[in-house]
């Protein structure tokens, strides 16, 4: 044990003696194959390896996969906003999964993860024209009252979800006089520069069934996705969900 407790020392006060490792390491081994009496205590991380070490002179070594262009990525996450309210956040074990290159993600965060590896740490800043854009006057839309249900009591600041051909996205009330109701279209992030507070859980290439029901839902979804096209949906009586009316998020 003596010797292990050395050799871990020893890489991680010199990164570089890694090679050493590659040197005398066995066959790589997928790291589930590793006793797990010694999986917590003796793995550890370095320069885009997992070294794990079960016994003196016995090292098994597992290259860590990069994040690329159409990559798997589960990802824990905070998202925050330049005051430091917490926006977002994902759930303890239950990791935002998403596939990189194809728009389910926010550009700005999708290429800032590029190049980490499963338990890699970071936080990240998006600004507004790379998250969901500045804020466009054009997207304030008048809707007749008669869009939202007629239960509802409309007042402004109330979200509720429209569809739109694309799928259903959030609109913001914004003011209400007589028979017409001012509505914000906008992203409610729109404008906003984004902070991301993220750890990388898993990276791997997708599966054909993970790629299928990507193409099949024709891309989109997922933690800063642009959904819907709210232009379209103003266009065509706005606000409505499937049965033609607003639906509260």
């Amino acid at each position: 044990m003596a010797l292990l407790t050395t050799l871990e020392n020893d890489i991680q006060r010199k990164p570089t003696s890694v090679r050493f490792f590659e040197r005398i390491s066995k066959e790589k081994v997928d790291i589930a194959e590793i006793n797990p009496t010694f999986k917590d205590q003796h793995i550890i991380q370095i320069q885009g390896w997992r070294v794990a070490f079960l016994s003196p002179g016995s090292i098994y070594k597992e290259k860590l996969m990069k994040i690329a262009d159409k990559t798997f990525v589960a990802m824990d996450y905070c998202l925050k906003l330049d005051s430091g309210e917490e926006a977002d956040s994902s759930q303890e074990g239950q990791p935002l999964t998403f596939i990189t290159g194809t728009g389910q993600i926010i550009p700005g965060l999708d290429n800032a993860l590029t190049g980490m590896s499963t338990g890699d740490s970071a936080t990240i800043t998006v600004e507004a024209e790379d998250a969901y854009g500045p804020v466009q006057e054009e997207l304030m839309q008048t809707v007749p009252r008669s869009q939202f249900p007629p239960d509802q009591d409309v007042q402004p600041g109330m979200a509720f979800q429209a569809q739109g051909p694309q799928g259903p996205f959030m609109i913001i009330v914004k003011a209400v006089e007589d028979d017409n109701v001012t509505v914000d279209l906008n992203h409610p992030m729109a404008g906003q520069r984004l902070h991301f507070d993220v750890k990388i859980v898993e990276v791997r290439d997708p599966s054909q069934e993970e790629l299928d029901a990507l193409a099949n839902m024709g891309g989109g979804g997922g933690c800063g996705c642009g959904c819907g096209e709210p232009e379209e949906a103003a266009k065509d009586g706005g606000c409505g969900s499937g049965s033609g009316g607003c639906a509260c998020s």
